[in-house]
């Protein structure tokens, strides 16, 4: 959800939801796995189906590397992610 939050003296235009969370949570995981891009798998899923590729089986985009589920603080299922691999 977006728009509008507060009052009529304090107001600020705002994102919240599952998927802001998240993306915040995820800020942190490039440094603790020494990466300098991650992506969630929903990420990686929706540049695949923009690419016409709709089979989980056909590979990632090229130098994403399947780093499987990571735990991130405040959710209680992990996510599953992607890393940028600088050396593929």
């Amino acid at each position: 959800m977006l728009g509008d939050v507060g009052s009529e003296h304090a107001l600020s235009f705002t994102i919240i939801g599952d998927a802001v969370n998240t993306a915040n949570r995820l800020q942190s995981v490039p440094r603790q796995l020494g990466a300098p891009l991650v992506a969630s798998d929903t990420v990686v899923q929706a540049i695949k189906a923009g690419a016409g590729v709709e089979s989980k089986a056909v590979a990632a985009p090229p130098n994403l590397r399947d780093r499987g589920k990571y735990e991130l603080r405040g959710r209680r299922a992990p996510v599953h992610i992607w890393t940028w691999d600088t050396d593929a």
